[in-house]
């Protein structure tokens, strides 16, 4: 069974790593904004919308115990009590990226696309993909407040040797990879629609703007004569393509990385069209004089006319271009004994950690930023040996055979990170086990995960709040079990400070809680 109808299958149950990615994506507040998110800078402009900077507003206040406001900087100094280990040195804010739409100046099938990407985004989980977390729409204003890109996209950097464009494709080639598996096709790859995660060097990229993306049905073919002209593959024009229009898509990028000029160019569009139809590009000019051999064939494998002569994603990540080994990239890494180790034991705690921790660490690994996880998604991609965005179970006795547990025990934790059981690990579920092994989470990250299941702004997290995010399957008893294991007043409410102490250390909280501690009443 492919990893496509794994995941097809597994959509027909409960996912909870689904729900919680779903409710992140689509959670719509009628109120202003501003009151949450505060502008830094703007970092974009177009004809319909605006793109900012943005930062998440800090809490005014937390609920306690006893039903009064206390600032979270008097909570956590409380908390330090019950988790001495906590540190609680200052960090910097979290940002993120807000695309404000004037619904005024927006026609409306733009505003069907805007829908569209959302929906495509909350079902996917790629560390190069980008992620959408909640919408807020007021008047005549939508804003979108995705994940912060700071390096710019393809254009905004001038030259590439052949090593950085490797690594650049194989990510594109990941992430499309991944998509196909789930039968999403893209339809707009191009310069602008790949960004680098930030200005540094060798900073990884990831596809955004999903508006024109689509989901497949079986067998079924797309129509629609919709994308960029310099990307867009002859049977788009003709109006018949599937999956394959995406791989001519990252031959055309990988052509023009390489040489700095377009395979099929001309005067105005219907000359670029007509070179398209004929397939009629080369490899002329003293740009590729530097280029491997290796490179134009793996071009030459993918801008092929008929798309059932083009190599698939997962082809392609095979292919001698892609394999070559490169120093130019970070993603080049091989984790040490020691780093795997640690890795491992974070991993074996995890097992023991109640569902209540789980589920918060899901929702605050959803929303970290790139240097929070950097180290743990590099050590993901590598155990991640077949490249389709999740570790089977086979990975994942390979990366860990050698630490001294058993087969059984082995598939005994992993049962426990697969939270949404569909016999994978995927990328949120291997960030939420792991993020503890980088240190104790930034107080900035448990007043945004807290925030987020108290969507209702009450003060506190209830059942209702709990079933928002967990889906109508999770059952009555373990909703229950949650609320116990987070130590719920008897009117089922969680406060933030039960919240935090949850998640700082479960263990020492659940020994040591009580409201007196909390509240130093």
């Amino acid at each position: 069974m492919g990893f496509g109808e794994v995941a097809r299958r597994a959509s027909e149950h409960f996912q909870p790593t689904y729900s919680i990615r779903g409710q992140l994506v689509t959670k719509k507040s009628n109120k202003n904004v501003s009151k949450c998110y505060e502008k830094l800078d703007k970092i974009g402009d177009g004809s319909i919308s605006t793109i900012y900077k943005v930062a998440r507003k800090g809490r005014k206040g937390a609920t306690n115990g006893n039903g009064n406001n206390e600032n979270s900087y008097s909570l956590i100094k409380k908390l330090l009590k019950i988790c001495p280990s906590y540190d609680n040195e200052e960090t910097p804010k979290i940002c993120y990226a807000m695309k404000q739409i004037d619904l005024k100046r927006v026609p409306q099938f733009f505003i069907e696309e805007l829908k569209n990407e959302i929906e495509i985004l909350k079902t996917l989980d790629h560390p190069n993909i980008i992620r959408a977390y909640e919408t807020y729409e007021k008047g005549n204003q939508l804003s979108l407040i995705m994940e912060l890109c700071t390096g710019g996209d393809l254009f905004s950097r001038k030259t590439y040797t052949e090593g950085r464009v490797l690594t650049i494709i194989q990510q594109v080639l990941r992430a499309i990879s991944y998509m196909h598996n789930l039968d999403v096709i893209h339809r707009d790859l191009k310069f602008e629609n790949i960004l680098f995660e930030t200005t540094k060097k060798n900073s990884q990229v990831k596809l955004i703007d999903f508006g024109l993306s689509v989901k497949l049905r079986e067998d079924e073919s797309m129509t629609g004569k919709v994308g960029t002209i310099y990307t867009m593959a002859p049977e788009v024009l003709k109006g018949d393509y599937t999956t394959s229009a995406d791989l001519w898509g990252v031959g055309v990028i990988a052509f023009i990385l390489l040489s700095g000029k377009k395979p099929f160019w001309g005067k105005n569009k219907e000359i670029v069209e007509k070179k398209i139809r004929k397939c009629n590009y080369n490899f002329d000019g003293p740009s590729w004089k530097h280029v491997s051999q290796e490179g134009k064939d793996f071009i030459s494998s993918l801008i092929k006319f008929k798309p059932e002569d083009r190599l698939t994603a997962e082809q392609a990540l095979r292919t001698p271009w892609i394999k070559k080994p490169t120093s130019d990239d970070e993603n080049y890494f091989q984790p040490s004994n020691s780093t795997l180790s640690q890795i491992f034991e974070g991993l074996v705690k995890y097992k023991d950690t109640s569902d209540f921790k789980r589920i918060a660490l899901m929702m605050i690994a959803y929303t970290s930023s790139i240097d929070e996880i950097k180290f743990i998604r590099k050590t993901f991609s590598k155990m991640d040996t077949h490249e389709t965005g999740s570790i089977s179970t086979e990975e994942f006795h390979k990366a860990f055979s050698t630490f001294g547990k058993t087969e059984s025990e082995l598939d005994e934790i992993f049962k426990v990170i697969d939270v949404n059981d569909n016999g994978l690990i995927d990328y949120i579920e291997f960030l939420a086990a792991t993020i503890e092994t980088q240190g104790q989470i930034e107080e900035e990250r448990l007043h945004d995960a807290f925030d987020r299941f108290d969507h209702d702004e009450s003060g506190y997290i209830d059942k209702l709040n709990l079933r928002t995010i967990l889906g109508t399957k999770y059952t009555k008893e373990r909703l229950q079990n949650l609320l116990e294991e987070s130590h719920a007043d008897t009117d089922g409410h969680i406060s933030y400070q039960d919240f935090c102490a949850a998640i700082l250390n479960s263990s020492v909280a659940a020994s040591n809680h009580s409201t007196s501690d909390l509240t130093g009443t």
